[in-house]
């Protein structure tokens, strides 16, 4: 199996900063709709990516709403739970873009 697209540690430094992280609408509605309880979607998401780890990695697939975008795919335990979490970076800002972050399993 191959290794993620972007390395984990590089993308921790980048989501520590501070607008080192932003959400897809998508992502920041569904978060304030479903997991409000948790706090802000923009900080959850940063804890989530601060608490992944390499053996959290899952796959990497091309996004189908930006071809040839790789994203990063991760199973990641934060607050006793599993969270689905899609990402890329551009390394353009450098900036991590959240595709899906939400419980595993849960459907949108």
């Amino acid at each position: 199996m191959a290794g993620p697209t972007y390395p984990l540690e590089k993308v921790k430094g980048i989501a520590r900063s501070g607008n080192g992280l932003i959400l897809s609408k998508r992502v920041t509605i569904y978060m304030n709709d479903r997991y409000r309880e948790f706090g802000r979607p923009l900080e959850i998401a940063r804890s989530i990516c601060l608490a992944a780890k390499e053996s959290d990695f899952e796959k990497t697939s091309e996004l189908k709403k930006r071809p040839g975008t790789m994203a990063d795919i991760y199973s990641v335990e934060w607050e006793e739970e599993v969270w689905y979490l899609k990402f890329f970076v551009d390394y353009g800002e450098p900036v991590i873009v959240v595709w899906s972050c939400k419980h595993d399993g849960d459907m949108c």
